[in-house]
């Protein structure tokens, strides 16, 4: 009898290791939770030198926090397509469960992350999506085209229905960003003539240096929109140096320190704002749905808020501001 407990053992032993092995690969961080639920590993790519996903990157800590989650951060260096598909690479070398990354080049970055996904990793995006989304486990973020249409829209009212304006676009080649821009267009009555859509590549500079030249070619430019944390500033200050502040009325896109400043000062008259940080909580916690068996949308959509200088306080814009 003995001699059949001590087969037994060795029998059972065997069939846990042999099992250890199959049950997957040593890739396989997730951890259980004392209460029972899933623990799954998260890397999340983001941008430095940004107050608009610095705001993300506090959402993303906040829900790690609430969720018990070992959620990981790299940020790419700056808001180029290269920059962001290196971070990606250097965040799936990490094994992590769950990818939740911005395609800020809807096309360039659709193979990195893709990549992510083939070797197992589920992918995520937030901020924009990839051309062809049908590997990406879910995309969490506002409407883009409705973006643009309330930003068309209140510039719109704001120049009275009639005149020149300007969209000083991020960069070309990004299908949200195309949405907005196409949105914008539509949100426009019919007696604003919209200008050839500029580009000035997130940057200040070029920025301010498209508004000075639009002024010297249209001296009666009504208005403008641009993006508060990629160029917002540099369009700010052009119409400054121009002498057009409160003249060329203004709306800005994300409700950033700058954004809100600029309400209150009237060098802008409206912002159209996402609320980042629930965008980056709600990324966070669709990945901790999915780890622990709960369905995830492919799309998630957070309202947007249209804050002036009249409504900055109320408390259903809270959520938007940065």
């Amino acid at each position: 009898m003995r001699k059949h407990h001590v087969v037994a053992v060795i029998l059972i032993v065997a069939t846990g290791v042999f099992a250890a092995a199959c049950g997957g690969s040593s890739d396989d961080t997730s951890s259980t939770g004392s209460d029972g639920d899933v623990k799954p590993t998260i890397a999340v790519v983001s941008i430095s030198g940004s107050d608009y996903f610095t705001s993300y990157n506090k959402g993303f800590e906040k829900a790690a926090d609430k969720l018990g989650l070992d959620v990981k951060v790299q940020n790419a260096t700056a808001y180029d397509p290269n920059a962001v598909a290196q971070t990606i690479n250097a965040a799936v070398a990490t094994k992590p469960d769950y990818l939740i990354a911005p395609a800020i080049d809807s096309a360039a970055l659709s193979q990195p992350l893709r990549q992510a996904s083939e070797r197992g990793i589920k992918v995520i995006t937030y901020d924009t999506q990839v051309d062809d989304p049908s590997f990406v486990l879910s995309y969490v973020n506002a409407d883009y085209h409705e973006y643009g249409l309330l930003a068309g829209k209140e510039l719109g009212r704001l120049v009275g229905g009639t005149g020149k304006v300007l969209l000083d676009a991020i960069v070309p080649g990004n299908a949200d960003l195309q949405s907005l821009q196409d949105g914008f267009a539509e949100g426009l009555p019919e007696g604003v003539t919209e200008l050839p859509v500029q580009y000035g590549q997130g940057d200040n500079s070029k920025a301010s240096a498209i508004i000075r030249a639009t002024l010297s070619r249209e001296p009666d430019l009504a208005g403008v929109s641009a993006a508060s944390a990629f160029g917002g500033e540099g369009t700010i200050a052009g119409l400054s140096e121009a002498g057009k502040t409160g003249e060329v009325k203004a709306v800005l896109l994300s409700a950033t320190p700058f954004a809100i400043a600029a309400l209150k000062d009237d060098e802008a008259q409206v912002v159209i704002a996402e609320p980042l940080q629930i965008i980056a909580e709600r990324a966070v916690k669709a990945a901790y749905d999915d780890a622990n068996g709960k369905a995830v949308p492919e799309e998630i959509r957070l309202p947007l808020c249209t804050i002036t200088v009249k409504t900055i306080d109320d408390p259903k814009n809270a959520k938007c501001i940065q």
